[in-house]
C-alpha cells in the first residue's frame, strides 16, 4: 500500500469558497437591472432597512447609476457576499459604518463594497501566491556542475565571438 503526499495549505475560509463562485457570474454592466435590484433588496432586508426606506424614484436611478458605474464590474453574488460580510464583521469596518441609520445611500453602499474590494485583493493575492512554484535550489555539486559547463562553454568559438557572458 502506498502513501499519497498531501499539499499542506491552509483551508479555505467558507467567504473565499463563496468569493471564488461569485467572481465566476456575470457582472452587472452585462445583466438586465432586474439582477442588481434583486441584489439590493436581499442587501436591504439584510441590514434591516424597513420597505417603507428602501430608495423610490431619483434616489433608486441615481444609487443604481452609481453602482453600475463605480462597482459594474462585480457581480450581484459579490453584491450580496460584500453585505452578509460586512454584517459578520469580516472587512474591519466599525459597527457604525454597518449600520444603514433608514438611508441605504452610494456612500453607504461603497463603503462597504470598498471595504469588500480591498478582503477581496487579498484573497486574489493569495491565490496567486499559492500558484507560483517554489524555487529551486541547487546543491552546492550542482552549481560546481553548472560553473564547469560555463567555463567550457567560455572555451568554445561561440563564446570567443561573441565575448564573455
Amino acid at each position: 500500500m502506498e502513501l499519497r503526499q498531501t499539499e499542506s495549505k491552509q483551508p479555505e475560509t467558507s467567504e473565499e469558497k463563496f468569493f471564488m463562485v461569485a467572481i465566476q457570474g456575470q457582472p452587472i454592466v452585462k445583466l438586465p437591472d432586474t439582477s442588481l435590484r434583486e441584489a439590493l433588496r436581499y442587501c436591504m432586508v439584510k441590514v434591516g432597512l424597513r420597505g417603507k426606506n428602501f430608495p423610490t424614484g431619483a434616489e433608486k436611478t441615481l444609487l443604481m447609476n452609481h453602482i453600475v458605474v463605480n462597482y459594474g464590474t462585480h457581480t450581484p453574488e459579490e453584491i450580496k457576499l460584500a453585505f452578509d460580510m460586512a454584517l459578520g464583521a469580516k472587512l474591519g469596518l466599525s459597527s457604525d459604518e454597518i449600520k444603514c441609520y433608514e438611508s441605504f445611500s452610494c456612500l453607504y453602499f461603497s463603503t462597504i463594497m470598498n471595504a469588500y474590494r480591498v478582503w477581496a485583493a487579498q484573497v486574489e493575492r493569495q491565490k496567486e501566491k499559492e500558484k507560483l512554484p517554489e524555487p529551486k535550489v541547487y546543491t552546492q555539486e550542482e552549481i560546481d556542475q553548472i560553473e564547469k559547463e560555463y567555463q567550457e562553454f567560455l572555451k568554445t568559438p561561440l563564446a570567443k565571438k561573441y565575448g564573455k557572458i
